[in-house]
């Protein structure tokens, strides 16, 4: 273990970010390289506390005081957003509104260290359902208006799309209020119940408030990064890194293993467990994961991503995922079934918002104008299923190959 390690310092590992060996000194157009990759991935605060700890002798002049002067704007945005979300649950509570505190909130406060090293725009809230409309308007009493306007079916809303989404025009976070760590069309079967019932209390910013078990935080992070982001941007895979570091050698992982098996999950564990290892990057411990790797086709799926991963491609597999997520849907039917209840899905109160109506000619129309408005924005994505068939495809096949775990 490195001694920022042993101190506590969420260092950044090499793989993706090739960190100068001992005596070495880069060129300045590589270390301006490194900086504009880390803040693509947003990791750059971390990359910060690694280079002012081990290279403030080898960077070049101006390139640590850039890295410092971004970590700083990042740490302030930080410091207010966190306590903006702390005042948000505070408030909840309140009004007798329980949540739970998800990802990056937790994560800044647990695993970082440091709050200011964990980028952030918002706060992720699991509340439950029958608090769902009550949490709104709490929202709303303060400030908060949702991203888009959900009337009386706000329950029907969440429950297709899982997330309503508020925001407010003279703060700088957005509130994200969750039914389940996943949406209903999602491959992966976790109960909301279930969730609720193994929380423990966690003190986030001076509130008492209540957070995801160990369990279910990696299993989340497992799913977020793996198969919702792609290990885009890396920040996905940093997070699960340290919370591994954190809490990897006290957990239970005959029991983790046995819950990811029930919610299907299997497969982004192993794939993340892969990709960790490939990189050099801390992983779970050395034995704890024996079992979950045996999978003919872990090995050349983690081979995969890796070299995406250090090839830098991110971004571009990540404007192919809904076409990649729509491909391996089935058929024609379940192609249909995606597009209209998944990817185009529109609540009817914004339609009608819009036009004063629910039904008749000017609401299809509407609706239909939204369609197609997707339809254009996902038509680069579409050409690249045309130029790139084959990329799109395996895509689609780690996607399959992901959720049937």
């Amino acid at each position: 273990m490195t001694r920022e390690a042993e101190q506590g310092v969420p260092v950044l590992p090499g793989g993706p970010f090739p960190l100068p060996g001992e005596g070495e000194r880069p060129a300045r157009k590589d270390w301006d390289a490194l900086l504009r990759l880390a803040g693509h991935h947003e990791v750059l605060p971390s990359l910060y506390a690694s280079l002012k700890s081990r290279y403030a002798e080898t960077c070049p002049p101006g390139v640590l005081d850039r890295a410092r002067r971004i970590s700083l704007r990042t740490a302030a945005m930080n410091v207010r957003r966190l306590r903006e979300a702390a005042g948000v649950i505070q408030s909840l509570q309140k009004e007798g509104i329980e949540t739970l505190l998800l990802k990056g909130a937790y994560l800044a406060e647990t695993v970082y260290r440091d709050a200011a090293l964990r980028p952030m725009m918002d706060v992720d809230l699991l509340v439950r359902e029958e608090d769902l409309e009550a949490a709104g308007r709490a929202l709303s009493g303060f400030g908060y208006i949702p991203e888009i306007t959900y009337d009386r079916r706000v329950r029907h809303a969440a429950r297709i799309v899982n997330t309503i989404s508020y925001h407010a025009p003279e703060r700088s976070l957005h509130v994200d209020l969750h039914l389940n760590l996943e949406p209903p069309a999602s491959p992966f079967r976790m109960d909301p119940v279930g969730l609720w019932s193994r929380a423990r209390p966690f003190a986030f910013e001076g509130v008492k408030c209540r957070t995801l078990s160990e369990t279910d935080h990696l299993l989340h992070l497992c799913i977020h990064g793996a198969f919702r982001h792609l290990f885009y941007p890396l920040k996905t895979l940093f997070d699960l890194h340290l919370f591994l570091r954190r809490f990897g050698e006290e957990m239970d992982w005959e029991s983790a293993l046995r819950q990811a098996e029930r919610w299907g999950a299997i497969n982004t564990v192993r794939l993340c467990d892969g990709v960790l290892r490939s990189l050099g990057w801390a992983a779970s411990p050395a034995d704890t994961l024996a079992s979950a790797r045996h999978d003919d086709g872990a090995a050349s799926r983690v081979e995969w991503a890796v070299e995406q991963i250090l090839a830098d491609r991110g971004a571009e597999l990540l404007a192919r995922r809904n076409i990649a997520q729509w491909w391996a849907a089935g058929g024609l039917r379940g192609k249909v079934k995606f597009l209209l209840k998944g990817a185009a899905w529109v609540p009817e109160g914004e339609i009608a918002g819009r036009t004063g109506r629910r039904r008749g000619a000017r609401f299809l129309a509407a609706r239909l104008l939204r369609l197609l408005a997707i339809a254009g924005k996902n038509l680069p994505a579409l050409a690249g299923l045309l130029l790139h068939r084959g990329e799109i495809h395996r895509l689609a096949a780690m996607r399959r190959w992901i959720s049937k775990g």
